[in-house]
């Protein structure tokens, strides 16, 4: 069983890697909170932008679904919602898509960063940071209200990386993106 979960994450991630590969290969893309553009001619074809695009809101969707907005803000800039912890800003990180990603599914020991994945910490499951549960003892991550199967770890850890990772200041676009076209939140960050 574990050589299928094992074989079932690599293949996720090899589809992932893969769709990166073809959908960017040569072309450099900016992408500016919901419209992708290119820099250069030559850009990918329709259908590459598209399925960026589309990891894109997969990603999104998963954002909003594991609540991550609560501790890291709906702009993913650290700034908590309610009575909930503050959240590292995710715009400003410097981690890379393995780390956003282990982070995601496993949480951070020690930290109130709880782990999303319905997998992590199984029974004498060491797919987390190499340990067990029982070896994290009092420093295992609390259990998120909202597991995510390895599909939504991924389309959440592409968007992350991929997105919101390195955008600066808020802008009206990302409001709208995030919130929908026409919502009153987004005015005030209107140039």
């Amino acid at each position: 069983m574990n050589s299928k979960r094992s074989f079932t994450r690599h293949l996720g991630r090899s589809l992932t890697a893969a769709v990166l590969i073809l959908g960017c290969s040569s072309v450099s893309t900016t992408i500016a909170f919901g419209q992708a553009h290119n820099d250069i001619e030559g850009a990918p074809a329709p259908a590459a932008e598209e399925t960026e695009q589309a990891m894109i809101l997969e990603g999104l969707a998963v954002y909003k679904e594991a609540g991550c907005r609560s501790c890291h803000g709906w702009a993913a800039n650290g700034e908590p919602e309610g009575p909930n912890p503050r959240g590292p800003s995710l715009r400003a990180s410097q981690m890379d898509y393995d780390i956003f990603h282990l982070t995601i599914a496993c949480g951070r020991p020690g930290t109130e960063m709880p782990y999303f994945w319905r997998n992590a910490y199984r029974t004498n499951s060491t797919e987390c940071y190499g340990v067990t549960a029982a070896d994290l003892g009092v420093n295992l991550p609390p259990q998120s209200s909202i597991r995510l199967n390895t599909a939504d770890v991924d389309a959440v850890t592409y968007f992350i990386a991929n997105y919101v990772n390195g955008l600066d200041e808020i802008t009206f676009e990302q409001c709208e993106f995030y919130f929908g076209v026409g919502d009153a939140r987004c005015p005030q960050y209107a140039r």
